[in-house]
């Protein structure tokens, strides 16, 4: 339905040391396009059904969505 265009995945970041509380974070991007072959779009519901029964389940901890346009 909707293709993945690119992942990325920063290692594990290094605590700052004067920074108390600190804890390593991962870091992952996930780039989708909403275009299909054909010219026509996937329907934002689609898409919405898509990132809540498959993408958000696999973030427990939770994840942002930013929307962007390209040209």
């Amino acid at each position: 339905m909707v293709g993945l265009l690119g992942f990325g995945a920063a290692g594990p970041a290094r605590a700052d040391p004067l920074c108390d509380g600190a804890r390593p974070t991962l870091s992952a991007q996930l780039l989708f396009g909403l275009s299909r072959p054909d010219g026509g779009r996937v329907p934002s519901g689609a898409f919405d059904r898509f990132l809540a029964e498959r993408i958000t389940p696999r973030f427990p901890d939770g994840l942002t969505v930013f929307a962007g346009r390209g040209q």
